[in-house]
């Protein structure tokens, strides 16, 4: 290179590695095409890859972070959960209190609950007195439908005030404005992630 700060260098340009590189030609190797390139300025190139390392290292974080969260609530609900029921239990109870009466199929879609699954979980909830099946007439007679009973709505309350216990401890050294923050970013990934 004879004293000039610009080397010469062979490799796969990602788009924004192409803006920092001048391609002087290209060459075909093993099938892959490669950019013979004069990098104008190499601690850039440097720079680029090593922003897209810290953010994979970033995002391994936040999934270990969050599988460990999920562990320790899961650890923590089950601890004060006397009702002995699962969240998912509780997502249904909750919708059959706050929506009315649903088929299966309706409290299946939004939960992602197979058929299968959602019977076996409300036959469950059924033997414990928490919902009923009934005749939907205004549909049609034939179509069954599942109902929150008194015990039912009793049982969402609990459930209620556990899961607030719960959530409190665990964000007990927050303060309001970093639970906001944290909301913030929740609702904008679960619109990204619904939206796909």
């Amino acid at each position: 290179m004879n004293g000039n700060p610009q080397q010469a260098w062979a490799f796969k340009c990602s788009s924004q590695e192409e803006n920092l590189c001048k391609t002087q030609q290209s060459a075909n190797i093993n099938g892959v095409l490669y950019n013979i390139i004069t990098i104008r300025n190499p601690n850039e190139v440097l720079n680029v890859v090593n922003k897209k390392e810290r953010r994979e290292e970033l995002l391994i974080e936040n999934a270990l972070m969050s599988s460990m969260f999920n562990k320790i609530w899961l650890t923590d609900w089950n601890s004060k959960n006397h009702l002995n029921l699962s969240m998912t239990e509780v997502s249904i109870l909750e919708m059959l209190s706050s929506e009315g009466q649903k088929r299966a199929k309706e409290l299946s879609e939004p939960l992602h609950i197979t058929s299968g699954g959602i019977t076996g979980i409300c036959n469950r909830l059924i033997k414990k007195g928490f919902i009923v099946r009934a005749r939907d007439e205004s549909f049609d007679r034939r179509s069954v439908v599942l109902e929150i009973t008194d015990t039912g709505r009793k049982a969402v309350q609990e459930a209620f005030d556990m899961r607030l216990e719960v959530i409190s401890t665990h964000f007990s050294s927050l303060t309001d404005e970093e639970i906001k923050e944290w909301n913030r970013i929740y609702k904008k990934l679960l619109k990204q992630v619904i939206s796909k």
